[in-house]
């Protein structure tokens, strides 16, 4: 096979001619002559020469060491560019670009798809600004918006909501009444669930560990050296089972195998509590309402409304869906119980026949104010609005009014000075709530015109742990702390530690009555705790001080 256009022979199978780069499809076969001449002149080239060969830096194929062209897709093979009408035939002919041609494709490529990527986020925009302007998505904006902005205290004491919320937590005390000590943990994990005591009281000591481990209660004392257990897995027919009622054993033992289970996982709980009312907010539709004049920082504002009406059909269908969803993490014979007092509240909302129109007051993409009506008690209305100041919810009122006139009200206001913030509540019962950002001391008064209390501590955090330490404790001006000598702090912190138990086994679901007669005399031995505490005819009698 030859090269209609250079006359270079080709070897059979090539696409392009390893001469001129010209593409072989279009080639017809040449004359034997003119293929004896140019394979001789071929022929006498190659004699006595050793045949080197090169690879395409295009596509890898093997080509001779006199090929510029490579045979396969016709890029040049020694560096050089092709010739004029080599290159146009090779773009005309097979739409390969090579050299710079290759460089603009692959630039054009790159420009395509950053344009796509704009595009792609220019219609999230579009889509996300949609939303925002149906009256919809105007309240849930404006909600987000209000919410965010908070008091200091609340912004702080959101830690404790994050760390309870992790799939491993502690929660714990310790308290110090006149020399005696109390402390205690509960030590949570996805599948262990554990209680720790500790107690020092006139030179006694008492531990106690007790939990729930992958459905197993386990329970053990410092000094009673036995590792009380029961597995409701077993077949348990034990003297302690065979004087349970059948019902409550199952009981127990759902609620145990429960405990611990995939189930009960909180996480995916509140997950799925909060999109069933995000899809029963859905079903909602929110109006125009008329514009209405409040107060927002000082001065009287227009403020646009969107009303929303929900009905019995509404609050009846979200606890339908709460009811599943709770449901289905509950042991089998506690679920049917549950079920049934759901069904009969939601036949009772259903019943109800009522309408609950809520209407949003927006200023500057915020709250001004909410508004709940009911029609089921004449003209009554709750309202609470939202006042600002320095952000929306530093001052709020909540009223309550019957015929437009005011029969209730309470004023909940925020104010800052230095690193002291005070909120104060203003109502029949008065409350204020001072806290210090620095220090972390709080305070609490609280006046209702009968009593007064007060309380001080210290709060302090981290992003892994949140304590209160109290301070003062008063009622009516006497101090509880003072008279006592009392010392409290209660904490909560991410991880928890899971203690092992040591011990002998003893199964309370397998022990017979001779097994708890001799565990009763082995304690009074072995254990102050017990010496006291007897045991006879088959139950236990109490102290017997009571009786000798």
């Amino acid at each position: 096979m030859f090269c209609n256009q250079c006359g270079m022979e080709v070897p059979e199978g090539g696409a392009f001619c390893p001469n001129c780069g010209n593409k072989m499809d279009n080639v017809v076969q040449t004359s034997e002559d003119a293929g004896t001449v140019i394979g001789n002149e071929r022929e006498g080239q190659e004699q006595g020469q050793n045949i080197q060969r090169k690879f395409c830096p295009n596509c890898g194929t093997e080509n001779s060491a006199e090929d510029t062209f490579c045979k396969e897709c016709g890029m040049p093979l020694d560096g050089r560019g092709y010739g004029v009408n080599a290159a146009v035939a090779g773009m005309q002919m097979n739409g390969v670009p090579t050299g710079a041609e290759s460089n603009k494709r692959k630039g054009l490529i790159i420009g395509i798809c950053a344009a796509a990527a704009v595009l792609v986020l220019a219609l999230i925009v579009i889509a996300v600004r949609s939303l925002a302007m149906s009256p919809r998505g105007k309240v849930f904006q404006a909600v987000a918006a209000t919410m965010k902005e908070t008091p200091e205290i609340v912004s702080d004491l959101k830690v404790v909501g994050n760390i309870f919320s992790e799939d491993r937590y502690t929660l714990g005390f310790t308290m110090e009444i006149d020399g005696d000590t109390v402390s205690g943990e509960y030590r949570n994990s996805a599948s262990d669930k554990q209680v720790y005591l500790a107690a020092d009281v006139d030179s006694d000591q008492l531990d106690v560990l007790c939990g729930v481990h992958a459905g197993v209660f386990k329970a053990a004392a410092m000094d009673w050296d036995y590792v009380f257990t029961y597995d409701p897995k077993r077949d348990n027919d034990g003297y302690l089972c065979e004087n349970m009622r059948k019902k409550e054993l199952e009981q127990l033992n759902s609620m145990l195998e429960s405990m611990t289970s995939d189930k009960a996982d909180n996480k995916a709980l509140q997950k799925e509590l909060t999109s069933a009312l995000l899809q029963e907010s859905e079903t909602l539709e929110f109006k125009e309402a008329k514009t209405e004049e409040f107060e927002v920082d000082g001065q009287d504002r227009e403020c646009k409304g969107y009303k929303v009406r929900i009905n019995e059909k509404n609050l009846a269908h979200y606890m339908e869906a709460v009811g599943e969803i709770t449901a289905k993490r509950m042991p089998k014979d506690m679920m049917d119980e549950f079920t049934d007092e759901m069904e009969e509240l939601i036949e009772e909302i259903e019943d109800d026949d009522f309408d609950l129109d809520i209407t949003f007051y927006l200023y500057k993409k915020k709250l001004a104010a909410v508004t709940f009506e009911m029609d089921d008690y004449g003209d009554e209305e709750w309202v609470i609005a939202f006042q600002g100041g320095d952000y929306r919810m530093q001052n709020v009122v909540i009223s309550l009014l019957y015929d437009g006139e005011t029969y209730g009200e309470a004023e909940i206001s925020c104010k800052k000075k230095g690193s002291v913030e005070t909120i104060s509540i203003e109502s029949d019962a008065d409350m204020t709530i001072t806290y210090d950002t620095k220090s972390g001391v709080v305070s609490m008064e609280y006046d209702d015109n009968w009593s007064e209390c007060y309380i001080e501590g210290i709060y302090k955090h981290s992003g892994s742990e949140a304590s209160f330490s109290l301070e003062a404790f008063e009622v009516d001006g006497d101090s509880l702390m003072e008279e006592e000598d009392v010392s409290l702090m209660i904490y909560v912190k991410k991880g928890a530690e899971i203690e092992k138990y040591s011990g002998t086994e003893f199964d309370l679901g397998g022990a017979e009555e001779d097994d708890f007669e001799d565990l009763i005399d082995d304690l009074r031995e072995n254990s102050e705790l017990f010496e006291d505490w007897f045991y006879e005819g088959g139950h236990f009698i109490g102290l017997r001080n009571l009786y000798w």
